[in-house]
């Protein structure tokens, strides 16, 4: 987590669920949901426990389109009090943050209590928002530990990451953290990119429309087989997991036309300014005009593999 607050209310004094999400909406001017479990009880107006007015002890809330992490509320009873605990993750875009802070000021406002941060220092309502939401330097900070926390541990496992969260999973892996390591003009802007690259991952925003492009599986007389992605000229494309594009220099890739494999992970080299990646295995592109083509082609040329001397070679050398 990166920062937790707790606010201690006396039983009785805890806002309902609605009065809850009614006051944080109204604060933030946007929708706020809960997670699915929480919604369901919500709906059935059912309450976890006689002392809480709400449909459970723990849940978690995001704003939609605009959430990675999310932030989580839990609740315990200890004697006449319920001591209530905020927490934040990392990773968390300004929204989440602003959600998480606004939260917790309500529930102290709702029970005229102190809020505390991290087990220490004590604040109220008002000195909360101007040390969180005034200055957004703790935030940065908490940006780029996570950033490079995330990084450490793709590193360190060399597999995919999934950060977890009520508006849904999204995956980081080795391949994203690379190219956004690349554009990256400094340790802030590789953590707002990286950010970004988790609310692309977690709804495909804006892309299910998209047509799909098509697999193909080419084998050769070696034994060497290999997958690729067949472009649709003239339309958006959504290029999911394969590690290669099937490229042809009249793009309608026309009978007798040799054709070429553009690996996955050159895609930005090749069409710059015209990919999204949504996460290490799935990009959107742009519409790709047939004018054109031929110049198009003629620069990508460079960073194309014949797909006839793929196909000749030793399954072994390619690790197929």
């Amino acid at each position: 987590m990166t920062w937790t607050a707790q606010i201690a209310i006396p039983v009785g004094q805890l806002p309902s669920w609605h009065a809850l999400l009614d006051h944080i909406e109204s604060v933030l001017d946007t929708e706020v949901r809960a997670d699915e479990g929480c919604e369901r009880l919500a709906a059935m107006d059912e309450t976890g426990v006689s002392w809480l007015p709400w449909p459970t002890k723990s849940f978690e809330l995001y704003v939609p389109g605009v959430s990675t992490r999310g932030m989580r509320v839990s609740a315990e009873l200890r004697g006449t009090i319920i001591e209530v605990e905020v927490a934040q993750r990392s990773l968390a875009t300004w929204s989440d943050w602003q959600l998480a802070v606004e939260c917790a000021c309500a529930l102290g406002e709702f029970a005229g209590a102190p809020v505390r941060v991290d087990g220490r220092s004590e604040h109220s309502s008002d000195e909360l928002r101007t040390r969180f939401l005034d200055d957004d330097d703790r935030y940065l900070d908490e940006c780029r530990e996570g950033a490079k926390g995330l990084g450490h541990l793709i590193q360190a496992s060399g597999s995919n990451v999934h950060l977890e969260g009520p508006a849904g999973c999204a995956v980081i892996g080795q391949r994203t953290w690379a190219r956004l390591q690349r554009v990256a003009m400094d340790d802030d802007d590789l953590a707002a990119r990286l950010i970004d690259a988790a609310l692309s991952s977690i709804e495909a925003r804006g892309f299910e429309d998209l047509h799909q492009a098509n697999p193909m599986e080419f084998r050769g007389a070696s034994g060497q087989s290999v997958v690729a992605l067949v472009l649709s000229p003239e339309q958006p494309t959504l290029l999911r997991n394969a590690d290669f594009v099937l490229i042809s220099p009249d793009i309608e890739g026309s009978p007798g036309t040799t054709m070429y494999l553009l690996p996955i992970e050159s895609l930005d080299a090749a069409f710059p300014g015209s990919t999204t990646w949504l996460d290490d295995r799935c990009c959107a592109l742009a519409a790709l005009p047939r004018e054109r083509w031929t110049e198009r082609f003629a620069r990508i040329r460079p960073l194309l593999l014949p797909l006839d001397e793929v196909l000749s070679s030793e399954p072994a050398k390619t690790g197929h």
